[in-house]
Formats: C-alpha cells, structure tokens, sequence
C-alpha cells in the first residue's frame, strides 16, 4: 500500500490538494460543526480536512473516488469510530442513502471539475443539506452568489433554497500542484422556507431566460409574457430579481 506521501495528484480528476491548515480550519469554523452534526465530504482526498472534521467530534462520512487514495485513508483514520468511508464518485452517491434520511451538511474542498455538477446535485436532492461550505473555483463561486445586477442562471438556482456567501478568496499556493486560477471558500445556508416549484422546468426556463444575457429579454420572450410579469421588455436577465423571475416563469 502507497503512503499519502506517495500518492501524486490526479490530472484526469482534477486534483489540487489543499495544504494550508489556516484554510482548513476556516472551513470546519465556517461550517459550524456541531457534535451532533452529520457530515458529508465530497473527496476525502488526503485527509487533511478529513482530520479537522473528524476532530468535532460528528459524524463525518468521506466519499473518495480514488483507488490510490482509499487505502491510506482507511489506515490513517481505522481508529476514528466517528468516520466512515465511501468508495465512490461523489456525484453518483446518494445521499439520502449514506444519512438515512436525517439532516447534513457538505464540507470539503472539492475537484474544480465537479463543482456545478455538485451544485446541480445537492439542489435536486429529496433532503437538502442545511449547510454547504465547499472550496471551489472562485470565478464558480462568483457566479453562484451573483448579486444586484450580476444575476446568472446558477445564482437564481441556488437562491432559491440557499443564502449565500463567499467567506474568503483563496490564492493557489494554498494547493498542490498549484491551480492556475484563484479558489474561494463558498459557504451556502439553507433557507427555512423552501419554495414549491418544479425545479426540473424551473432549471429549464433559466437556461432559457439567460441564453441570451447581454440581449435584452424581448428578444427571448414575448412583450406580452414580460408586461404580464411586470417587467420591462428591454431589461436583461442578470438585472432581474429571483421574485421576478419566478413571475415570468409562471406567465411562459
């Protein structure tokens, strides 16, 4: 069996392991880890936030794709009675499998590769997590927090179940190897009202009204649809609120 030393990082799976214990220990802060928390990490990786959640005392359940990785960490957490280990694709798990149906939170640093796929995935989930505090690419996580006047499809998404908040912006010597782009220490909480729709056509609608971003909605919607909603036929979709946007959505 390989040491941890001995593992290299992973191009095909978008490997950067994190190595500052400063920014390790803002994601385990950030997430406020309970001791009764229950905890999925999405790519255990080397096991060094593996190690700071394990260290709350909850019940940490690490989901780790690579085989090379896996032994190791099943060595160097085997005395951990509060950990387990999934040999799995993160975004194949299932969640609600691997909690039983109780509450959750997601925490991690996480492969670039996979960051909207695991967005994409945590919001269509039956049971939301009540808290996601990942690293991630910080031109994602721009994205996703959005703001007045930047709204994109993924920030609508989100919004509608989650608060969010970038907590900080991360340099790539925090990495090996070292990412050519900046990261960002993404922190989501769960709204405690969770909107009916239909997310599936919700999703699709979005992918309609911001096909076009930088044109003005008439040119993606009928004026009478846009009026009906109360909007300005010349507005563009990123200057939109989630409430009128979801307006629009129920008037197409």
């Amino acid at each position: 069996m390989r040491t941890m030393e001995q593992v290299k990082p992973k191009k095909n799976l978008g490997q950067n392991f994190l190595l500052d214990k400063e920014i390790v220990s803002l994601i385990v802060e950030s997430a406020d880890i309970l001791l009764d928390d229950l905890v999925i990490e999405p790519g255990s990786g080397t096991g060094i936030v593996t190690e700071k959640l394990i260290e709350t005392g909850a019940q940490i359940i690490g989901v780790e794709i690579d085989k090379d990785l896996i032994p190791a960490l099943k060595e160097r957490f085997k005395s951990k009675l509060n950990f387990q280990l999934e040999s799995n694709s993160v975004l194949d798990a299932s969640f609600g499998s691997l909690v039983g149906g109780k509450a959750y939170k997601v925490v991690g640093s996480i492969p670039y590769q996979i960051s909207s796929p695991l967005i994409h995935k945590i919001l269509f989930e039956n049971i939301r997590p009540s808290i996601v505090c990942i690293v991630l690419q910080k031109e994602v996580a721009e994205k996703i927090v959005g703001g007045v006047g930047q709204g994109t499809y993924m920030s609508s998404m989100v919004e509608l179940f989650y608060d969010s908040q970038i907590v900080k912006i991360i340099g790539p010597e925090a990495f090996n190897p070292a990412p050519k782009v900046h990261s960002a220490l993404l922190l989501l909480t769960l709204k405690p009202i969770q909107p009916v729709i239909n997310l599936k056509k919700f999703k699709g609608f979005l992918h309609k009204a911001f096909s076009n971003r930088r044109k003005m909605l008439n040119k993606t919607f009928s004026t009478d649809e846009l009026q009906q909603a109360g909007i300005n036929p010349t507005a563009r979709p990123q200057e939109l609120t989630l409430t009128q946007l979801i307006n629009l959505y129920h008037k197409t």
